[in-house]
């Protein structure tokens, strides 16, 4: 017997949230780097923590989501439109093709080499009148000609008066030529008068040459909806009749986070508009055996909701 608030809960009450515990324990199993665990296992129960863009249990189809991955903190966002072009360089160190920076190109770069000098440090970015920026997309790369030294790359806004951090978006000791570059997408949501990327190396001597990145950084408003495919999470040898999901991650009250449910492995979606971590009836489902997911992410503000990850739970009444 379990009583709520005074009340005896019967099987209806209960079996959503033995699912969710389900579920959620999936989820805690995959983020904690359990090395048992494999979708493939089960029929009835997947999870996936979000690691990489295509997720410890390599799920999401990296292809068909719309959202952008946060690399620095492991979720999934919305992206922002970017509103730099008109907005003024920042570029006090000289960079090589500053504007490549801004051309909306990965394959392009602002690039500055810096010779015979231990620590270096340089910026690159831009400066513009109070505004309310959303988020940021960036890309950048790190590398050198030889020696051991410490790369460190940030994030920076402005406020007016001086430049403040925002995000480590690197930091690693090195040892090899080998360049390393990140891509993430970051939630800045704050008025602000200026964003930029720094650069610090440190330790290499001063006979090598460091050279500092800047692929691409944008900025601006969030585009709303965005959504997160999944492909097949679970096999199934028949079409299950209930299954919930939770999902790690924000959604405040501006937010909205809602499921669809395929059975095909992402191709259709038949089941739409479902709530998280509600009970989903798919006793309209087919012969279909493979469960796929799409989250959709909206804004009615100015912050995005997150995902980090998900468990999902196959309950049947038959």
């Amino acid at each position: 017997m379990v009583i709520k608030n005074g009340n005896i809960l019967d099987n209806a009450d209960l079996t959503p949230a033995i699912a969710r515990g389900q579920a959620y324990l999936g989820y805690v199993s995959v983020k904690s780097g359990n090395s048992g665990w494999n979708n493939s296992d089960s029929t009835f129960l997947g999870a996936d923590y979000f690691d990489s863009s295509s997720g410890t249990q390599g799920t999401i189809n990296t292809t068909d989501s719309t959202a952008g991955y946060n690399f620095v903190d492991n979720f999934y966002m919305l992206k922002p439109t970017d509103e730099s072009s008109g907005d003024t360089t920042h570029d006090p160190d000289g960079y090589t093709s500053p504007s490549n920076a801004f051309d909306n190109n990965d394959s392009t770069t602002a690039l500055l080499s810096t010779v015979n000098t231990d620590p270096v440090n340089n910026s690159l970015g831009k400066t513009f009148a109070a505004k309310y920026v959303d988020g940021a997309y960036i890309k950048l790369g790190m590398e050198n000609s030889g020696g051991s030294m410490t790369y460190t790359a940030k994030l920076q806004s402005y406020d007016g008066a001086s430049w403040n951090d925002v995000a480590t978006l690197l930091s690693e000791s090195v040892s090899d030529q080998t360049e390393r570059t990140v891509t993430t997408y970051y939630p800045i949501e704050a008025t602000i008068q200026g964003l930029r990327v720094n650069f610090n190396t440190a330790g290499q001597g001063t006979s090598t040459t460091t050279l500092n990145n800047l692929y691409t950084l944008e900025y601006g408003v969030y585009t709303s909806p965005a959504t997160v495919h999944t492909d097949t999470i679970l096999t199934v040898t028949s079409a299950p009749d209930n299954l919930l999901v939770y999902a790690s991650g924000t959604v405040l009250a501006a937010h909205t986070m809602t499921l669809d449910v395929s059975e095909d492995g992402g191709t259709t979606f038949s089941i739409t508009g479902e709530s998280v971590e509600s009970y989903i009836d798919t006793t309209s489902f087919g012969s279909g055996t493979g469960i796929a997911l799409k989250f959709n992410l909206t804004t009615s503000g100015s912050t995005s909701p997150t995902l980090n990850g998900y468990g999902l739970y196959i309950l049947d009444d038959s």
